[in-house]
């Protein structure tokens, strides 16, 4: 922000508009001009409204019982611990809705995909700095600090060997089972339906991204399930979604690593 006009002030957000609003509309309207050429998704028939609810209405809950008897009550965080909980809910998730899925077509191949997605992340980079910007003058406003991911800041903390695992579940594990579960299963699922179609599917599908990580994130984080699932659409590739938020968890670590020093 400008100087003068402090962190989370009404201030700040009322000149949000005119300082970071161009960089949102300069990705809305390079993303628009990415082209067409979208694959046709196959339905997943044999899935239904219901596995999803299953899914949601379970998997959170049980996830965090066997948190409150595996982990310690003494309120010292154990990040090795609760990432191991994570993995071994979503692929419960995954599991399920694989099974549940049937066979699974394979995706329709693009030519020169990894350079799409590379481009088109670069154009909604822009976006997601000016979206990250609002998030961050929006909670100031009310909770009077700069609000971070619990994931970022525990690995900051880290250094060494004990960083590779860390690194490991933040840029390989968790976006390929959320891009599974998200793109590859709701997002394909919900699309296919006459009462969604793709777009609406978009959005529905990113709230529940959204909904899915810590609720200081939950705008930004909106923005990138829009982004990853435009990508999963126009090219009809998962990896490609994969490969969009593994480069973005991984350029958010590395910016986490130097505003630490």
């Amino acid at each position: 922000m400008s100087a003068g006009i402090p962190l989370g002030s009404i201030g700040g957000v009322l000149v949000w508009p005119f300082l970071f609003g161009p960089l949102l509309l300069l990705s809305a309207i390079g993303l628009a001009r990415t082209g067409e050429g979208a694959p046709r998704h196959g339905p997943l028939a044999r899935l239904s409204g219901w596995d999803f609810l299953w899914v949601g209405l379970f998997l959170g809950p049980l996830v965090r019982i066997l948190a409150s008897w595996l982990l310690p009550a003494d309120g010292e965080r154990n990040l090795f611990a609760e990432g191991g909980l994570q993995v071994a809910g979503e692929l419960f998730a995954w599991g399920f809705l694989r099974w549940r899925a049937g066979r699974v077509a394979a995706p329709q191949p693009l030519a020169r995909a990894w350079g799409w997605t590379l481009t088109t992340y670069a154009l909604a980079l822009p976006g997601f700095i000016a979206v990250a910007t609002l998030n961050h003058q929006l909670l100031a406003m009310f909770t009077d600090e700069v609000p971070r991911q619990q994931v970022l800041e525990n690995v900051t903390e880290f250094g060494g060997l004990a960083l590779a695992p860390v690194l490991l579940f933040v840029v390989v594990i968790a976006p390929l089972f959320e891009e599974v579960l998200f793109r590859g299963y709701l997002w394909r699922h919900l699309s296919a339906r006459r009462e969604f179609g793709p777009r609406r599917a978009l959005l529905f599908s990113a709230a529940a991204f959204a909904l899915w990580h810590e609720r200081v994130a939950w705008l930004p984080v909106f923005y990138l399930g829009l982004l990853f699932g435009w990508v999963y659409w126009r090219t009809g590739r998962l990896d490609q979604a994969v490969f969009a938020h593994a480069l973005h968890n991984s350029l958010a670590v590395m910016a986490g690593f130097a505003l630490s020093k």
